[in-house]
């Protein structure tokens, strides 16, 4: 079935007339809004890396998440040096064995 266009097409503009309007690479470069770093308080406002934005004593809700998120890394920490220790094992005994095979 053949596709139902629901409203006329726009007709193009010709070449011949040019926009009195200048094109984005004509205009003069101004300061980007990204460029200063400022510390505001209005959302999405630029902060500094690093810099603590909250003031006052933490909720309990945010404390006890913050707790949770602390044990989640010290688990993966501990994971991932369980496994280099594993690696590090099996290495120095791979390394022996080889040794004893071929002298």
């Amino acid at each position: 079935m053949a596709r139902r266009q629901r409203r006329s097409t726009r007709e193009r503009r010709t070449t011949t007339s040019q926009s009195a309007r200048p094109a984005a690479h004509d205009r003069p470069v101004t300061a980007t809004a990204g460029t200063t770093l400022r510390r505001s308080g209005r959302a999405g406002a630029p902060v500094r890396a690093g810099v603590a934005r909250a003031v006052g004593d933490p909720s309990p809700t945010l404390e006890r998440e913050a707790q949770q998120e602390r044990g989640f890394v010290v688990k993966d920490f501990r994971r991932i040096g369980v496994v280099v220790a594993i690696m590090a094992a099996l290495l120095i005994v791979s390394d022996i064995a080889v040794n004893a095979l071929l002298p």
